[in-house]
């Protein structure tokens, strides 16, 4: 799918007009610095002079020095994955592909998701963009890429020696520094080294406090309950022989709380046949994510705050009473929903579309009609291959079955043709002795042959009128 995208996109780029904007794709932050073992979260974000509504890219990164954990997308500007964002650690690459809806979006650093790396080594490297598109909302899909930046790796040496090296840090429940969870318990995990002999910690809102919690002997992991919302340090001081190491610290960032309640108001304006929604609301720890406006429980568009009050004209559905719905999230994934009815209006006849999916580039349905090419036509492949396989093994059970059946009756004949063989054999052995009896008296063996052999034939006789008779 990857390929037709691309295929679309170089298409639409032949057929448009140069254009003077200008737009990059970057990280976040330039330089990553890291000890083993360690995790980092780094951005990968879009700048543009321009509005824009798609953007794709494959990220590569050195696979000696880094393995990718997950790609979270919670902070995203884009809204519909085309190529849902895929990391592959063999190859050191992050592909992703994806639209945003109206508006768009134009400014700097407009992250489009996060990769979470854990360091595997020391050593340094790069992080740069292998490909990369930015499409314009201009529906004509005018390129706009002009710029592919690149980012250091530096990865330190681990902790060796206490008293000298400050320990490194990292967590399962919250790997990410710079991200928000809405979960209140944490755990804290570190490499012990030989000689250590006792460890301090402490978790506080303060970024500098100096660790007071002793652990005889250490411990290699923290789990702290009860975290209360906003940014919180976990630090931590090994000690051996020779001292206290430097103090290691890992920024915990808390929000279970959602956005303050609101009500998006409508005004509806009769003259003009449109309607103007304005909402807004905050969030006291992480701060506004992002407001998905629903008209009549259909998504039309998603907004990053970009200032106190949204104000957005509602599209066009049908004339009467309608309902507005307003989601809000904050940077930790809770939400806030309002909803308001409002008087709406049918779209005059040839009007354009105001606002929502409605205004994809053309390229965006065009990939719709493909997938569901691809889709019917692996179907209509699937289907034929599933009856000929059945066909198959339907002939291949008959053949094995006839093979079977002119075997079993070649053995019968043959066996038909022996027991004549046995049965004229028998018959003349008896034929002889009563020849003989007739000229001498036979032995008292001869005796018993020939009556045995006579029940023989009797019986078989007998034997062989019953089954003839049934």
């Amino acid at each position: 799918m990857r390929k037709v995208l691309l295929g679309i996109f170089a298409l639409l780029i032949g057929v448009c007009p140069a254009v003077a904007f200008a737009a990059a794709l970057s990280f976040s932050p330039k330089t990553v610095s890291l000890r083993e073992g360690e995790t980092v979260s780094v951005a990968l974000s879009v700048s543009s002079n321009a509005v824009l509504n798609a953007v794709s890219g494959i990220v590569a990164f050195p696979p000696e020095l880094l393995e990718a954990v997950s790609l979270p997308d919670t902070s995203s500007i884009v809204r519909f994955w085309v190529d849902k964002p895929a990391f592959s650690n063999s190859n050191g690459e992050v592909s992703f592909a994806g639209i945003v809806p109206n508006p768009g979006f134009s400014g700097r650093a407009g992250e489009i998701l996060s990769v979470l790396f854990r360091a595997k080594k020391s050593g340094s490297g790069q992080l740069s963009y292998l490909a990369g598109t930015i499409l314009a909302n201009d529906g004509r899909a005018t390129e706009l890429l002009s710029q592919k930046e690149t980012a250091l790796v530096v990865v330190e040496t681990g902790v060796q020696t206490v008293g000298v090296t400050t320990p490194g840090i990292t967590s399962p429940t919250h790997p990410d520094k710079s991200r928000w969870y809405p979960t209140t318990t944490a755990t804290f995990t570190w490499a012990l080294p030989p000689g250590a002999i006792e460890a301090r910690t402490i978790i506080s809102e303060n970024p500098s406090a100096e660790p007071m919690v002793s652990y005889l002997p250490p411990v290699a992991t923290k789990t702290i309950t009860g975290l209360s919302d906003g940014i919180q340090y976990f630090g931590l001081m090994l000690r051996d022989e020779e001292g206290w190491s430097g103090i290691g610290r890992f920024r915990v960032n808390v929000d279970t709380t959602p956005p303050k309640p609101f009500s998006p108001g409508v005004v509806s304006d009769t003259s003009h046949r449109k309607a103007i929604a304005s909402f807004t609301t905050t969030d006291a720890a992480s701060g506004i994510s992002r407001y998905d406006v629903l008209v009549n429980g259909v998504a039309v568009t998603t907004f990053q705050p970009s200032e106190s009050t949204v104000t957005t004209e509602l599209p066009g559905t049908h004339d009467g009473p309608s309902t507005l719905t307003v989601i809000a999230y904050d940077k930790a994934g809770n939400s806030t929903t309002a909803s308001a009815t409002y008087e709406s209006f049918a779209p005059e006849a040839g009007a354009p579309p105001v606002a929502g999916i409605s205004n994809m580039p053309k390229w965006f349905w065009f990939t719709d009609v493909v997938t569901a090419v691809a889709v019917y036509a692996a179907f209509v492949v699937f289907t034929a291959t599933l009856i000929s396989t059945l066909l198959f093994c339907i002939w291949f059970v008959w053949h094995r079955m006839h093979q079977a059946r002119r075997l079993l009756l070649r053995h019968l004949a043959e066996t038909d043709r022996r027991l004549l063989d046995v049965q004229k054999g028998v018959e003349n052995e008896i034929t002889r002795l009563e020849r003989e009896s007739k000229e001498r008296a036979l032995t008292t063996d001869e005796q018993r042959t020939l009556k045995q052999l006579s029940m023989l034939v009797e019986n078989a006789q007998h034997e062989i009128h019953r089954e003839t008779e049934e």
